[in-house]
């Protein structure tokens, strides 16, 4: 849900914050505490009040019946005159009258945050990247593997969630974002596994293809390539095959693309444990 914040210390402006209505209202206070954050004004203390009732952190929104496009007002804990001659010194001088434990806590979420919105972008970007891989695929000698990567590719980039540092995780992706991160990182390092083995694979049957076979010398081999058993040539021996050598090459390059991947789905894993407040709280 959203709701908007208005105060008089903010003459025509009006604060969107997202929540969910079971969210506590210090939940709530935090999240407008990072859009203060964008503004300088981190620093400012203030209580929250709803039809002329102020909110008590420990209660919820659903509690005070704060809904869908309620309006909320931003009280400041100082009169409205001396907020005001705080916020010119703050922004004149850097002066900060918020406790500091907070205030570092408030930077080491923001810092979590930014590093989500990077990792998330990174993830899109390497998710194209391993559809075009998928897509070459086709052209190995385990051409059955554009099948499972396909699958992946398309549930990486059809369930990935979107997310602002200051609007939080938005759309609709049908799936918790900690259980894509999970889900996710168990499909990647599962098919890390496969193209590991896929490559291994290759590289034995090109070792055993650019070798003559047991009891074939170079005596067998005819000047035109033929080869020779029994004294009559059978066949033609062409030697290293140009499709196992792109094979051995593409799982090579596949395995170390999709390591990165995996790396970064448990990066995202670990870092969507973090939610707005829980360091400041």
């Amino acid at each position: 849900m959203l709701f908007y914040v208005t105060s008089r210390i903010f003459p025509g402006k009006t604060f969107a914050v997202i929540c969910d209505e079971k969210d506590t209202i210090a939940h709530a206070k935090a999240n407008m505490l990072h859009i203060l954050y964008e503004l300088g004004r981190a620093d400012l203390q203030f209580r929250f009040r709803f039809r002329g009732e102020y909110l008590k952190d420990a209660l919820t929104l659903q509690d005070y019946a704060v809904g869908d496009s309620c309006v909320v007002e931003l009280i400041p804990l100082a009169k409205p005159s001396a907020a005001v001659s705080e916020m010119r010194r703050s922004s004149m001088y850097g002066v900060k009258n918020v406790d500091t434990d907070v205030m570092k806590a408030l930077e080491a979420e923001v810092k979590i945050f930014k590093k989500r919105e990077k990792l998330l972008a990174n993830l899109r970007v390497a998710l194209w990247v391993l559809g075009m891989a998928a897509v070459c695929a086709a052209g190995t000698v385990y051409w059955y593997a554009f099948f499972w990567q396909t699958l992946f590719f398309l549930f990486g980039i059809l369930k990935i969630p979107s997310f602002s540092r200051l609007g939080g995780f938005v759309g609709r992706t049908g799936l918790d974002q900690k259980r894509f991160a999970a889900i996710f990182s168990v499909l990647m390092f599962s098919n890390l596994i496969a193209s590991l083995l896929l490559a291994l694979l290759s590289i034995y049957d090109e070792i055993v293809d650019c070798y003559m076979a047991p009891g074939q010398s170079a005596a067998n081999v005819t000047a035109d390539g033929g080869a020779l058993f029994g004294g009559e040539e059978v066949g033609v021996f062409y030697g290293c095959e140009h499709q196992l050598w792109y094979s051995a090459v593409y799982f090579c390059m596949d395995s170390i693309v999709v390591m990165f991947v995996a790396a970064y789905s448990l990066k995202l894993w670990y870092n969507f444990k973090f939610e707005v407040g829980l360091l400041m709280s």
